[in-house]
């Protein structure tokens, strides 16, 4: 939660079996003023064929499949079915910091997207 608002984080995943727990539980670690601030992840399993599927779960996260191959269609899946009243959307791969989220919802009153 972030100034009253649910929090969702939006991972789209293909072969992700190297660094999916990792990344769903690093940001599934950052509280702010011993509140959570992310609410769900969603992993979006783009015909992974290794266990990006079991281990996102495992580490806490929710995963849908989207059979409709590619990047795009995979973030279209995580807007449509993210249930935060935020959503940010990052790699699974180690490119976004966990910590960095603090960052970037401060700005988050300021725009609409």
């Amino acid at each position: 939660m972030w100034d009253g608002k649910t929090v969702s984080v939006v991972f789209p995943a293909y072969n992700e079996e190297p660094n999916i727990e990792a990344a769903v539980s690093d940001f599934l670690s950052v509280v702010y003023h011993d509140i959570p601030v992310v609410d769900q992840i969603l992993v979006i399993n783009n015909n992974s064929n290794d266990r990006t599927r079991e281990l996102a779960l495992a580490a806490g996260a929710e995963v849908v499949d989207e059979t409709k191959q590619g990047y795009g269609n995979a973030l279209q899946r995580g807007l449509k079915d993210a249930a935060g009243e935020l959503i940010v959307l990052c790699e699974p791969d180690g490119t976004f910091l966990a910590s960095d989220i603090m960052k970037l919802l401060a700005y988050s009153g300021d725009f609409e997207m």
